[in-house]
This record gives structure tokens, C-alpha cells and sequence, in this order.
């Protein structure tokens, strides 16, 4: 959950520190106290309908093969409804990124305040449409996420880790931990004897990120830039593509 999108997207949005800590903390204890829900949906599956070919439909079995109508009904739009809302946050986080990060790298500069929307909404689009390629790669919704979390989230995680608490690592090192996690995740899922051996990369990718980002840290120069600096930097990127609200009286 550190890699997830909508909480990195918590710092850059957030009033104060205190703000972020809370939230933190908060959105932490939830997420343990739900983290079991899953798991009993899946046994309470398995032994109610041991036959089921596809876990995809484990959920939707419960709901409408077990519980009352009502509540069945009741339990699936609390699942779609929780489903669209994580989509919708990790989109809005990919357009933040494509924004703040991907067009700074290409163009040198922010965009201009008075085109972010447009430009937001193309992003938008794009992000979705490749979300949407990858998926429909898959027959199996499970399978799929726990490779892209592997693939995409495990090198973010490691980045969030060392970034914090390492102050030696560099934008180098978070490169290479990016490239050698997405890369060891990858070689794993493409080997089926790895795959057999290892059943998620998550854990290969989080080693190899590791490893990647230290060596890479220490054999480049150190940041020169302090926390304050990089923190006052961010602010004025962001103010710059913010547009003034016009009160119309």
C-alpha cells in the first residue's frame, strides 16, 4: 500500500505534514482491519462451491447465490462502487504524473496554467486507454493484478522506502531501482519454471530493486539538493500551473 497512487499523491496535495500523518495513519488502520475480508470471501467460496473454475467469480457467487436478494444486491454495488472509486483515484494520479513529472521531463518547463485542463484531459485518456490494452490482455483479473502491482508497484515501493530513510540515494538510484524491479518482475512472469518456484515476483522484484538502488546510489554523486530545497521547488512547480479562480459577481 505505500505504492499505492492516491497515497503519494497525498503528499503533494496535502495543506500540512500533520495532514499527511493523520491520513496515513487513518487509511493504515482501515486497511488492516479490511485486509481480511478478502480472504474470508475466498475460503467461504471454495467451500460453498469447491468446483468454481474462475476466482474472478468468488465475490459474485456470494452475492448472488448465497446472501438474500436485497442484500446481495446491496454487497455488489458496494463492490463495483469501491472498484470505480480506486480506478478513478489511480487514474487521476497517472494524469498527475504525465503533468508534473513526464511533460516537465520532455519540455523543460511546467505547462501553462491555462492549458493544464486541456492537456489533463488528454492524459486522462491516454492513461485509460492503456489501462484498458493491458487489461484486456488478461482472462483472468487476479492473475493480473498481482503481476502489474509486482511490475509496476514493487520499485515505487522500494523508492518510497530508501527515499525516505537513505539519505544517500539519488534520482540514479531511483532509476535503476524503477528499471530492476520492473525487469525482474517481468524475466519472472515470461519463465514458468520461475513463476512455479516463486508463484508472485513481487518479492524478486523488491530484493532486485533494492539491490539496484544502493549500488547505483553509491557509485553516483551524492544529491546536492536539501529536503527544503526540493520541497520549495515542488511548491513553485505547482503554483505555476495552478489557475487563478475568477469571481464572477
Amino acid at each position: 500500500m505505500l505504492a499505492t497512487p492516491s497515497f503519494r499523491q497525498r503528499i503533494y496535495s496535502a495543506d500540512s505534514v500533520a495532514s499527511v500523518r493523520q491520513s496515513f495513519i487513518v487509511t493504515g488502520v482501515l486497511y488492516l482491519g479490511f485486509s481480511i475480508i478478502p480472504a474470508i470471501i475466498g475460503m467461504a467460496a471454495h467451500t460453498l462451491a469447491p468446483n468454481l473454475e474462475n476466482s474472478n467469480y468468488a465475490f459474485p457467487f456470494l452475492a448472488t447465490q448465497v446472501l438474500p436478494l436485497g442484500l446481495g444486491l446491496l454487497v455488489m454495488i458496494a463492490g463495483l462502487s469501491a472498484t470505480m472509486s480506486s480506478a478513478s483515484s489511480d487514474a487521476l494520479a497517472g494524469v498527475s504524473i504525465m503533468m508534473r513529472d513526464l511533460y516537465i521531463l520532455v519540455t523543460g518547463h511546467t505547462p501553462p496554467a491555462e492549458r493544464v485542463v486541456r492537456y489533463s484531459r488528454f492524459a486522462l485518456l491516454f492513461t485509460i486507454g492503456m489501462a484498458l490494452a493491458f487489461a484486456l490482455t488478461s482472462d483472468n483479473i487476479i492473475s493480473y493484478i498481482t503481476k502489474m502491482i509486482a511490475t509496476v508497484m514493487a520499485g515505487m515501493f522500494v523508492c518510497a522506502i530508501l527515499g525516505k530513510f537513505w539519505s544517500r540515494y539519488n534520482w540514479q538510484g531511483a532509476i535503476a531501482t524503477l528499471v530492476a524491479a520492473s525487469s525482474t518482475s517481468l524475466a519472472i512472469i515470461g519463465h514458468a519454471g520461475w513463476s512455479a518456484y516463486w508463484g508472485n515476483p513481487s518479492i524478486p522484484a523488491v530484493i532486485a530493486a533494492v539491490v539496484a538502488g544502493v549500488l547505483v546510489s553509491l557509485l553516483t554523486p551524492r544529491c546536492l539538493i536539501t529536503p527544503q530545497e526540493a520541497l520549495a521547488r515542488v511548491t513553485e512547480e505547482r503554483e505555476a500551473m495552478e489557475t487563478p479562480v475568477k469571481i464572477v459577481s
